[in-house]
């Protein structure tokens, strides 16, 4: 679900986007009435960004069958929104892709992109400096009852004494 939030502007000016918020319908249980607070923000992508506000919303799910909702997420319909005005598409443009639209070039977007990829790059060398330090130092990896074991440390070893005496 796509809400977006503008001003409203008379005559040939375009409506300003003050912010937008997407809601995953799929984490609602039907038959439940939710009241949810977001924050809005101008782009999904962006990842240094501010709120522009916030918004409160009142949400029920109500379907017949729960399996047939379910199985509709896994083959979604394309679906086409006709407008007459101009005004009219860019509220709608704004309100699914926010203020820059990934299929278009954008600086921002691009050190967006650029940002996520060193965040990845951060949290697999922590990773991989964990588990070089747990196999080397014979930290408890696998758990049995209360206990770690240091299971692929016992492998790593074993492993390296059978080729050393071969």
């Amino acid at each position: 679900l796509y809400i977006g939030v503008f001003d409203h502007d008379i005559g040939p000016w375009s409506h300003q986007g003050l912010g937008r918020v997407t809601v995953d319908l799929r984490e609602l249980k039907p038959h439940t009435t939710y009241t949810l607070r977001y924050n809005l923000y101008s782009s999904p992508v962006i990842s240094q960004r501010k709120a522009k506000g916030s918004i409160t919303i009142r949400i029920r799910i109500s379907t017949d069958s729960e399996t047939k909702a379910l199985l509709s997420t896994l083959n979604p319909q394309l679906i086409h929104v006709n407008v007459k005005r101009r005004k009219t598409l860019e509220v709608a443009r704004f309100t699914c892709y926010g203020k820059y639209r990934e299929d278009v070039y954008h600086m921002k977007i691009l050190r967006a992109y650029i940002d996520e990829l060193l965040e990845y790059m951060e949290s697999l060398s922590f990773e991989i400096n964990y588990a070089i330090d747990s196999l080397f130092f014979w930290r408890g990896q696998v758990a049995f009852g209360r206990f770690k074991l240091p299971i692929n440390s016992m492998i790593a070893y074993l492993s390296a004494i059978h080729v050393v005496e071969r």
